[in-house]
């Protein structure tokens, strides 16, 4: 996407430079993400059968990545020339951008609900297709009149505008027009200079809000992890000084036998004295994404308070850090992805990498959303095997 004056500014040539390796570096990390992301999860459909935000926003990126960063350099080298090609990628352009976006937007709210309500019921997957088909409308709507403000034209369109009415200029006019090759660039011609200004802010404001409202999200996400961390250590405090005494009271009262004191321990009434240490550890669980493996079965498989409070500690205590990283990451790059692109676009820095560094966030969503998962680097890793044993198994049975 490029929200550009009529007048294109002159660049140095290391700008360019600068430019064609940015992008060339982001389509190549973009692409080789996204497409293991995908290849895992349809390998893997039965470990990753709920993750569906995350496969749709790999294949969204992916398709930014392999089509949108290349036609964007055409269109910076003025090599876009057909007009169909100049109104249709900038439909295409903006719709995919913004999907993407709000595809942020709804794996922030999934993130926020299972921590805000980690004993709610998940979310039907036919309710999470009708709101990603109703983004996509709302993607598409929003980018048409993006076809408005682009079009084919030649350098000199502006100079010869200003002359026709000037009959002496007349022939130098006609032979600029033939001279210099038309291209793809901004116009305010077909909405006029003021419809044209109310598209660009209007884009702002929709790129400026999503940006607010998955900042915003992710905040109350911290507060909630936050809250749940001094629950868990208040609740394990808790287990370590009293329950013991407690048991041994309700123990003597109910059942004199010492012998049946022993799992009583280990099982209920551990788990009655910190309700709110299962929720919240349920809560990072679910959140981190599997992070863990499979920690909450092996705390059920586990036996003893001993081992309990084992899986209480270290582990858990290592999965909330893990989220509370990743979340960090999260927001910072996409603070970082957004904030030089609207520097450049309202000219307070306008270079050329800024305009396009909102692609860095399509390049890394791969590796911020699930490659630093361990499920999933486990199921990278694991990919070329089971590749291999397909492949295996097709010449053995030709």
């Amino acid at each position: 996407m490029v929200l550009d004056e009529p007048n294109t500014p002159i660049r140095a040539d290391y700008e360019y430079t600068l430019f064609v390796v940015m992008m060339t570096s982001f389509a190549v990390c973009g692409a080789v993400g996204n497409i293991l992301i995908i290849a895992i999860y349809f390998v893997n459909t039965r470990a990753f059968a709920v993750r569906k935000y995350i496969l749709t926003l790999s294949v969204v990126d992916l398709i930014i990545c392999v089509i949108l960063i290349p036609y964007t350099i055409l269109f910076e080298f003025n090599l876009v020339s057909d007009d169909v090609s100049c109104h249709g990628m900038e439909v295409i352009r903006h719709s995919l951008v913004i999907f993407s976006n709000l595809i942020l937007l709804l794996i922030a709210g999934e993130r926020l609900l299972i921590v805000w309500k980690p004993m709610e019921r998940k979310v039907n997957e036919k309710i999470k297709t009708g709101l990603i088909l109703a983004l996509l409308l709302v993607s598409v709507i929003s980018s048409i009149p993006a076809a408005m403000i682009f079009e084919v034209k030649s350098h000199s369109h502006k100079e010869s505008a200003e002359n026709a009415t000037n009959t002496k200029n007349s022939t130098i006019e006609m032979v600029n027009e033939t001279a210099t090759p038309e291209y793809c660039r901004y116009t305010s011609s077909i909405l006029g200079k003021t419809g044209s200004e109310i598209y660009r802010d209007f884009l702002s404001f929709l790129f400026s809000a999503e940006l607010l409202l998955l900042v915003v999200s992710y905040i109350i996400v911290y507060v909630l992890l936050y809250t749940h961390k001094k629950r868990l250590r208040h609740s394990m405090s808790f287990n370590g000084g009293h329950p013991k005494s407690s048991i041994t009271k309700r123990g003597k009262e109910n059942n004199p036998s010492p012998s049946e004191n022993i799992p009583m321990r280990g099982t209920r009434t551990e788990s009655r004295s910190r309700p709110e240490n299962d929720a919240g550890s349920t809560t990072v669980q679910e959140f981190s994404t599997a992070s863990h493996g499979s920690g909450m079965d092996e705390t059920r498989r586990r036996g003893g308070g001993r081992n309990l409070r084992r899986q209480n500690g270290a582990p858990r205590t290592h999965v909330s850090r893990k989220t509370w990283s990743m979340l960090f990451v999260c927001t910072f790059i996409y603070v970082i992805c957004w904030i030089p692109f609207f520097l450049a676009v309202f000219n307070v820095c306008d270079f050329l990498i800024f305009r396009y560094f909102f692609f860095l966030g399509h390049a890394t969503n791969p590796i911020v959303y699930s490659i630093v998962n361990d499920k999933v680097r486990n199921a990278i890793k694991g990919l070329p095997t089971k590749i291999a044993r397909a492949c295996n198994n097709c010449f053995t049975r030709n």
